[in-house]
């Protein structure tokens, strides 16, 4: 047995934990955290290792006697068992997720019908119109194709400057019936190419979403939007360019599949998303967030009916740092709450909702990081993008106020939160 490679070791405020990325953050599995003896045991999983060479290993560099080797087997039994249960280990001949084994390039991989298939974006034969230039979180994205692809919800964003950061293509293409009808797969027949030796990788697979990794971009295949066939962006999100069917009434379908690819720019950018309702108290945001359907858009309600706070944004905020401060920035997505702005706002706090009977719990900072990175809706195709949301949470972590907050949603939930929020505020003056 060997460890999956979909599993990271990450130190969190000084307690180590096993994290998920690419398909296995997908899954929203839970994170698991590591005691000293667990981490030297994943340490040695990076090679194909037997539960009698884990069990012998560990006795010695822990120095167990003799009489207490049969309980260290039963100990590494019972960790390996667990990690089997949670698919963060795998044989030595199974690649998992890696798209380099014949398994799964026959199972994972989609040949792309349109652009180069040597890992770059080509050059286009013709200019595109140029729609606009948005400014969202703080960057230029500039939109390139025609207006009719582009949702008005983009509108409140447009801006005269133009220095652009991320370019959006929209390219609408014709296709034959019988191409229309699917991606083929690519199979060991159709990969005598060197391209298909270490790429294309499979990084996601979703019933609604494929990600493909190439050596400079990735491919992405929205199933539930079928008349998008393929995205295909360069890896620092700079550039990414649609290929979609010549039709109207696709804007909608665009208008998400944007946001998808926006955050991949915009972790690049030190810009993460958190799933969350904003309301604007003592001008600064103040975000609550929780697991669909705990009540927090209710929460904010309750916030505006007694206190007259408006929501800044529905369901999603962008955060990030300007000028030292941590700050939300205004986007045009919202979920369906249809409700957000395009300012920046200083970020006061978070809150972390959950049913309950109104108690207010403290948490570490290590407890901090790890549930607020749950809550994020940026990528994490890989340990890159992994490391940098633990980077900026790390940062805004100490400079705002985040608290779990267990409550009803009664009026008086939010009498009781606002108070230890203006004895917070009172501290840090």
């Amino acid at each position: 047995m060997k460890r999956s490679d979909l599993y990271i070791l990450k130190n969190l405020a000084g307690a180590d934990y096993l994290l998920p990325v690419g398909q296995k953050a997908a899954m929203f599995p839970k994170s698991i955290r590591l005691n000293e003896t667990g981490r030297f045991l994943w340490e040695q999983l990076r090679t194909e290792k037997s539960e009698e060479e884990l069990a012998k290993t560990c006795a010695e560099h822990f120095e167990v006697p003799d009489g207490q080797y049969e309980q260290v087997k039963n100990d590494v039994h019972v960790f390996t068992e667990a990690l089997w249960a949670r698919g963060m280990l795998k044989a030595d001949s199974e690649i998992s997720g890696s798209g380099n084994s014949d398994k799964d390039i026959k199972k994972d991989l989609y040949e792309c019908r349109f652009d180069s298939k040597d890992g770059s974006i080509k050059e286009l034969s013709e200019e595109l119109p140029h729609y606009a230039d948005l400014l969202i979180g703080g960057r230029i994205i500039s939109f390139w194709g025609d207006e009719k692809y582009f949702s008005k919800e983009f509108d409140i964003f447009k801006t005269e400057e133009n220095k652009c950061g991320m370019r959006i293509e929209i390219i609408p293409v014709k296709v034959d019936g019988k191409t229309d009808s699917g991606h083929r797969m690519i199979g060991l027949g159709n990969c005598s190419e060197n391209v298909y030796r270490d790429y294309p990788k499979s990084v996601l697979r979703h019933p609604d979403l494929n990600v493909q990794e190439y050596e400079n971009k990735y491919v992405l295949f929205l199933w539930c939007m079928k008349d998008i066939y393929e995205i295909h962006m360069k890896k620092d999100g700079s550039l990414a360019r649609f290929y979609c069917k010549d039709i109207s009434g696709l804007e909608e379908d665009i208008f998400y599949a944007i946001r998808l690819v926006f955050l991949v720019y915009a972790l690049k950018q030190d810009l993460i998303m958190l799933h969350s309702v904003s309301i604007l108290y003592n001008d600064k945001a103040w975000l609550f967030s929780a697991s669909s359907g705990t009540g927090k858009s209710t929460h904010a309600e309750i916030w505006k009916k007694i206190y007259g706070t408006p929501v800044i944004n529905g369901d999603l905020n962008l955060i990030g740092i300007k000028d030292g401060t941590p700050v939300i920035y205004g986007t045009p997505w919202c979920g369906t709450s249809g409700v957000c702005d395009n300012l920046i706002h200083n970020l006061g706090g978070i809150v972390l909702l959950k049913r309950g009977d109104n108690i207010i719990e403290e948490l570490s900072e290590e407890q901090k990081m790890l549930y607020l990175q749950k809550r994020l809706t940026s990528p994490v195709w890989n340990e890159e993008m992994l490391d940098k949301e633990l980077e900026i949470l790390k940062e805004i972590i100490p400079k705002v106020y985040i608290k779990r907050y267990y409550c009803n949603m009664k009026d008086e939930t939010v009498k009781h939160i606002r108070e230890d929020i203006d004895i917070w505020e009172k501290k840090i003056e």
